[in-house]
């Protein structure tokens, strides 16, 4: 058999020919792109949040100048980005954009050959599928700890599916080895052990297909989470041993206690909180699948009534079979189903620029209404997917496992973050290929799609007289006088028709959105930036960095006042939504560079500024710099008149406001050591 003949069994009953594989030079393109296409905005900035505060805690990682409970809540993903920027260009923003990205990239190829030769997904569909993944990547990849988690997650389900569906428990304790070392890349992590599920879900559907039944399922459930605990416990072993070693294991339950304790002021960091966030989503969203569904039952409907009325109409009064088969070759009702297929495509066709218009997403894809809608929309799909084959009699153990495997990927990523789903849509890297798979197989073969054959081998079983099912049934002119199952199949087809077409619409939308998304968003301050088009020269950190204008403005001013006085390299307290300070302008932070967070509690905050007033005093240290954002200075001299004065949003004012016992602490922290403005841009002030 050539590889253009191969088969693919998707359903473990109909065989359906289908080329799965692409030439060699094509499939080595579409790897060069997934392994390319992560870095088309590393030389775009600058975000003054998130990506230069990880960046920082990579470069000064350890107890002198990073928070131990965020130093312990992340420990191996710091560890990971302190090497990253011993390399060359390591402590430039450029240089670590890009080798944070090769994980992106490591994460597309890796689920990229899991589909194609595992899964056995075509080669442009996986491609198509992390190309999407890729474009979803909202999250800067400068937080590591996100994208460790996502590959070592995606090993370990992939060595999870290879060790359920080859009974090789060896797969099972790496499998177990990647979820315990996740638990160190990033302390939330936890949930991600109830993939066990699948284990126990695995045993009961193998000891079903046993013709011995004398063994307990759950003997094999034992043994095979017995292989996964043993994984886990040695990686976590091997892992608090060494901190145990290194810092002492007091120093780093003392960090974790302090994270449980946060929920205290960050309260969308509890357990609770974050877990009605995630539902809320869904929830809200349900709104749009049932207008969507209206639509599509209308079309279903309309579509039995017309082929109803086609029957009625052309065979009327004719008994005579030969009579009929004459007309079905003729093709009159074929041409006027056709005409109806065609209508209704219109009509499906029109559903994306209702969508727009009703504002269901926005095409601006310089922010998250571009994509928030419709991808959680597509994770509803992909759960309700998964679900599906699941239940579905008919289909094979391997399809099951998958796709609750996929539900259990979209609902543990988001468990764990205070973003919501947000989460769930940067790891599409087994969803999104899954998803376009089971759609292009629902849209090109739907009668095998859904389990036609076990409905006959059920309705034989029950006493009901039935012919097998024969090859022939796909051929486009096999009449339904010759074959009753090819009939009731043809009439299924037709059926589904309205499901098809609102189908490549919706992904037609979400490719569209999620692509252009992919294209033009760039991170900052969580939102997207917009305009990056300059480059400043006095600051060998962002050297290429291409950022607004009036970014450039203000980094190049501060830039050139530290090179001036010879002030790079010196310590910093930072104050103000401007974390990423620490690492642009090379100044180590003294104390916490992002303390204004309600997750960095008041009472830490007041003792850890008092001991480094005490140490500056007491001559053991050498006085920082103070680093203030100028909204905030501008709050602590003249309140919140001041701010709306200057044209501050009212949402801006708020967050200042609502740190009031944060902001007297630095005043007093300030008038204290006797610091003296010297330097007052727009956006920033120092202090010496």
């Amino acid at each position: 058999m050539s590889k253009k003949d191969r088969t693919i069994n998707w359903m473990g009953n109909v065989k359906t020919k289908f080329n799965i594989n692409l030439p060699g030079a094509l499939q080595r393109l579409f790897c060069l792109i997934l392994a390319v296409y992560p870095m088309r905005h590393i030389h775009w900035g600058v975000d003054l949040w998130d990506t230069g505060y990880n960046y920082a805690n990579f470069q000064y990682m350890g107890l002198e100048h990073m928070d131990p409970m965020w130093l312990f809540s992340t420990y191996l993903s710091n560890a990971v980005g302190h090497l990253l920027t011993l390399l060359p260009c390591g402590r430039t923003l450029m240089g670590l954009n890009l080798y944070t990205g090769l994980f992106v990239s490591a994460l597309a190829l890796i689920g990229y050959f899991f589909c194609t030769r595992v899964l056995r997904i075509p080669g442009w569909i996986a491609f198509a599928g992390e190309f999407l993944a890729i474009s979803m990547c909202w999250c800067p990849t400068a937080l590591l700890y996100n994208y460790m988690t996502y590959l070592l997650f995606l090993i370990g389900v992939i060595l999870l599916y290879l060790g359920l569906t080859g009974f090789r428990r060896g797969y099972l304790y790496a499998a177990g080895v990647c979820l315990g070392c996740n638990v160190l890349v990033r302390f939330s992590n936890l949930p991600e052990a109830a993939m066990i599920i699948a284990v126990w879900a695995w045993a009961i559907l193998v000891h079903r297909e046993r013709k011995d039944r004398s063994e307990s399922p759950w003997g094999l459930a034992l043994r095979d989470t017995l292989a996964c605990l043993g994984g886990y416990l040695t990686a976590l072993f091997l892992l608090f041993g060494y901190l145990h070693i290194r810092y002492g294991m007091g120093t780093y339950v003392a960090a974790i206690k302090r994270l449980f304790g946060m929920t205290e002021n960050a309260t969308d960091y509890k357990a609770t909180s974050m877990l009605y966030g995630m539902l809320e989503s869904y929830l809200i969203n349900l709104y749009w699948v049932l207008r969507i569904g209206c639509i599509l039952l209308a079309g279903v409907v309309g579509f039995a009534i017309v082929n109803a009325l086609l029957v009625w109409f052309f065979e009327r009064g004719r008994t005579d079979r030969k009579a009929k088969a004459r007309l079905q070759e003729k093709g009159v009702v074929r041409a006027a189903r056709l005409i109806c297929k065609i209508g209704f495509a219109g009509i499906a066709g029109l559903i994306p620029v209702w969508l727009y218009y009703r504002e269901f997403c926005v095409p601006v894809y310089t922010n998250y209404g571009a994509i928030e809608r419709p991808f959680i929309l597509f994770l509803l799909l992909a759960m309700g997917i998964g679900a599906l084959r699941v239940v579905l009699p008919g289909g094979s153990n391997k399809e099951r496992l998958i796709g609750g495997m996929v539900v259990l990927i979209v609902l543990l990523t988001s468990i764990g973050s205070n973003n919501k789903v947000y989460p769930s849509m940067n790891n599409l890297f087994l969803v999104a290929p899954y998803v376009l798979w089971e759609c292009w197989k629902f849209i090109r073969y739907a009668a095998d799609w859904y389990p036609v054959e076990w409905l006959r081998q059920h309705l034989a079983g029950r006493g009901h007289k039935t012919e097998a099912v024969p090859d022939a049934m796909r051929e486009k002119r096999c009449s339904p006088e010759e074959n009753r199952w090819g009939s009731r199949i043809r009439g299924f087809v037709v059926s589904v028709f309205p499901a098809k077409a609102v189908l490549i619409a919706f992904l037609a939308l979400v490719l569209v959105q999620g692509i252009g998304f992919g294209i033009g968003f760039g991170f900052a301050e969580a939102t997207g930036i917009r305009n990056v088009t300059t480059v400043i020269d006095n600051n060998p950190v962002l050297k290429h960095v291409k950022m607004p204008a009036q970014r450039a403005q203000w980094m190049q001013e501060i830039s050139a006042y530290l090179k001036e006085h010879d002030l790079s390299g010196r310590e910093a307290v930072l104050y103000g939504e401007i974390p990423s300070m620490t690492f642009y302008l090379q100044t180590a932070p003294a104390h916490n560079p992002w303390s204004e967070l309600d997750s960095y509690n008041s009472a830490i905050m007041e003792e850890n500024l008092q001991k480094l007033a005490d140490s500056i005093t007491g001559g053991d240290r050498e006085k920082p710099l103070v680093i203030l954002e100028k909204d905030y200075a501008l709050y602590m001299e003249a309140g919140a008149d001041a701010l709306r004065e200057a044209g501050v949003d009212n949402t801006k004012i708020a967050r200042i406001m609502s740190k009031q016992d944060k902001n007297e602490m630095m005043k007093k922290f300030m008038a204290d050591l006797s610091y003296d403005l010297t330097f007052e841009n727009e956006k920033f002030l120092i202090f010496e």
